[in-house]
């Protein structure tokens, strides 16, 4: 579970620019301190061969640290493991998170970097959306909520983000829409690249979603932590 998507995906994920999600954890929190949440959840479907589809702690870790000696809960989307999917229980885990968070009194941050919807499941993935809107609705106000685009959050993963109470986004891999250029293509015939759809000019620039543009993952990381600085825990 530990190894992820295995080699020849964390490579890629490298190759991209990008550090894995347990890598994320690991520069984020203050050494020692993280404890895991869910490490051996699975998914139960059974459609579309999924019954022989191992998917690592269901693509996404979860759990508490320090960050700068207070507690911080976070979930990290695991690209290297069926790119980040977001499934029954994948969602199942991140509202759970929020969920502690709130029960806790600390923050919350989610490290975005999800292909979207894993469609293989069908409504279960779609139920599992509003367990997490839920969750995030009911700790607004309760605790700070940050979103990290460090990777794609495209489809349905573009919804909660904006939720939360602030956006940040890195320059290079940070992508974040309702649907890529194909669909785009296919539903108004206009021609359009995932950087001008997705990127940092549409959201940091033109629609206001991002409020803050990171350089790479260890940058966006830092400017987390000096936010988190200036904010009560709840």
């Amino acid at each position: 579970i530990l190894q992820m998507g295995g080699s020849k995906a964390v490579a890629q994920q490298h190759e991209r620019g990008s550090l894995t999600a347990r890598e994320r954890i690991e520069y984020f929190f203050d050494p020692g301190t993280f404890t895991e949440i869910g490490l051996y959840v699975k998914h139960r479907t059974t459609e579309f061969g999924m019954d022989k589809r191992e998917i690592p702690a269901e693509g996404l870790i979860t759990g508490f640290g320090k960050v700068n000696g207070r507690l911080v809960m976070v979930a990290a989307e695991d690209y290297t493991t069926m790119v980040g999917t977001f499934g029954e229980y994948h969602g199942k885990k991140f509202s759970e998170a929020i969920d502690l968070a709130k029960d806790m009194g600390i923050p919350f941050v989610g490290m975005n970097d999800s292909g979207g919807a894993r469609l293989q499941e069908g409504m279960d993935t779609l139920q599992s959306y509003a367990w997490l809107f839920r969750s995030q609705i009911q700790a607004s106000g309760i605790i700070p909520q940050i979103a990290l685009l460090m990777g794609p959050c495209l489809g349905g993963q573009a919804y909660h983000p904006v939720m939360q109470d602030f956006v940040f986004q890195c320059r290079e891999t940070g992508r974040m829409g309702i649907a890529g250029p194909a669909f785009v293509k296919t539903q108004t015939g206009e021609d359009i690249d995932i950087d001008t759809l997705c990127g940092v000019e549409a959201h940091a620039v033109k629609s206001g979603e991002t409020h803050v543009v990171a350089e790479d993952d260890k940058d966006c990381l830092d400017k987390t932590k000096e936010l988190l600085s200036f904010l009560p825990s709840n």
